[in-house]
């Protein structure tokens, strides 16, 4: 079973669209009462509780701050280039096709079209 965190910044369409998903429990970060706490805050949660971590913040990509290899993934969903429904689209296909041993230690990105991955 996958659970992810997400972010205070992934937005209600994604999140539901995501609750589809087998085998994949969604924990927001309001319930989690993490609310206005740094991403700091957040990323030590994550690890804590072993979830993977989804956010639109670009901040996470900062790997000497929010190191990839020390976590259960870090997955940071590049908004900006996204019409609405192409994002829930591609984020929810990125975890119905990921294993999720695959994602611990690793960051991805989900642009437009493609997924990298870091470091």
């Amino acid at each position: 079973m996958l659970t992810v965190l997400a972010d205070e910044c992934v937005n209600r369409d994604t999140i539901f669209a995501l609750q589809s998903v087998a085998d994949m429990t969604i924990v927001r970060v309001q319930e989690a009462g993490l609310t206005s706490e740094p991403d700091e805050t957040v990323f030590e949660f994550a690890q804590k509780h072993q979830y993977v971590l989804l956010t639109f913040g670009k901040d996470f990509g900062d790997i000497r701050k929010f190191d990839p290899k020390n976590s259960f993934g870090i997955i940071i969903v590049y908004v900006e280039n996204f019409g609405r429904n192409a994002l829930i689209a591609e984020t929810k296909q990125f975890f119905e096709s990921t294993v999720t041993e695959s994602l611990r230690g690793k960051g991805y990105i989900i642009e437009p079209g493609r997924v990298r991955s870091f470091p």
